[in-house]
């Protein structure tokens, strides 16, 4: 290392050991995200802290010209990068640790790096954290297609390419380690069709409308990327991850059956509606089930479960039919499953057959 970061280095460590010995756990050096020209100087001195108020080293500064930031971050943060959810993670992946108030606080950042680690390689971990950023592009796209400022516009349309680009890296079971994410991007293994193409025409779109038309393509196939790769999968050597929250290693047809007789009476209602002609009760029936019939088709593996796609506001026959054919499917499965639906043609034989 050069002298002024040398110098710097102990100056922030001799602080520590003087006046902040009790509040601050660690110091860390990092500088991926320094220009090349200054990596020789400028480094983020990272402060692990949870003192409150923030202690006096965590300070910014120039000297020569360059920025220094001695940033107070809490163990909390921490945690949360280890978790994989946060946005900058090279600095619990990569950063040197220079000081350490014990062994005990340097083996807890170690064991939370080791944590990072061990969820970056876990394939439907990261898939699952893809699918986050793709929810927080979703909530920028929202609000973008509602401003008509440019600026907004340009702003909004920066940060889905941003967000994308940690979708994308999620998947790929990775982290940004430079400061743009576009060197990195190209040297990832799994992309959506033309998603570098999209992602740097963000950049250069000056019109409203074109970029939200780019931001839609781009989205579009970040999410069917996603679709068509489901690393939640599962396959026949891995256990089986249900609706009911627990594993085991074959389907789960009791909580199929539990399931159908909890919410068989909402396809009496939707029943009841059609043969009613009450179209707007029809939908609201049937779009609040159709989440659980799209989880039981894939959980299952049951056929014909897509209902919702048939409603037709002048002919709730065919919604009812496309129902009951739901209906019958998931039925067959469970019995022939060996499971034994807990029904009931009267009051009287049930408290007969439950006393």
């Amino acid at each position: 290392m050069k002298p002024t970061e040398n110098r710097l280095i102990e100056w922030a460590i001799t602080q520590t050991k003087t006046h902040y010995s009790n509040e601050v756990s660690l110091l860390l050096e990092h500088n991926t995200y320094c220009l090349e020209k200054d990596r020789h100087v400028r480094y983020v001195n990272t402060i692990i802290s949870d003192a409150e108020p923030r202690i006096n080293l965590a300070r910014t500064f120039i000297i020569d010209g360059i920025g220094y930031d001695f940033n107070q971050v809490s163990w909390k943060s921490f945690e949360n990068d280890a978790n994989v959810k946060g946005y900058y993670l090279t600095v619990l992946a990569e950063a040197n640790i220079i000081y350490a108030k014990n062994e005990a606080e340097k083996q807890r950042f170690l064991y939370l790096r080791a944590k990072l680690m061990a969820n970056l390689a876990n394939p439907a971990y990261m898939y699952e954290r893809g699918l986050e950023w793709i929810g927080t592009t979703m909530d920028v796209y929202k609000n973008m297609m509602f401003n008509d400022n440019l600026l907004s516009t340009r702003k909004a349309a920066g940060f889905i390419a941003d967000y994308l680009g940690m979708a994308v890296a999620s998947f790929n079971q990775t982290y940004f380690r430079d400061y743009g994410q576009l060197k990195d991007l190209q040297k990832m293994a799994h992309l959506p069709d033309n998603f570098i193409d999209r992602y740097m025409l963000v950049a250069s779109e000056t019109s409203i409308p074109k970029l939200r038309e780019i931001c839609h393509e781009i989205i579009s196939i970040t999410r069917d990327f996603f679709a068509a790769n489901d690393k939640r999968k599962p396959d026949k050597l891995h256990n089986y991850q249900h609706l009911s929250g627990y594993t085991t290693t074959s389907p789960d047809y009791q909580y199929l059956a539990d399931w159908y007789q909890e919410c068989c009476y909402y396809f009496r209602r939707i029943y009841y509606f059609c043969t009613q002609n009450d179209a707007h009760l029809a939908f609201k029936g049937m779009f609040g089930i159709q989440s659980d019939l799209d989880e039981l088709t894939k959980e299952y593996d049951l056929p014909d479960l897509d209902v919702l796609v048939h409603f037709d506001i002048d002919n709730l026959n065919l919604l009812a039919e496309k129902l009951k054919l739901a209906e019958k499917h998931i039925v067959n499965a469970i019995t022939s499953n060996g499971i034994k639906i807990d029904a009931y043609v009267s009051v009287d034989e049930f408290i007969e057959k439950n006393t």
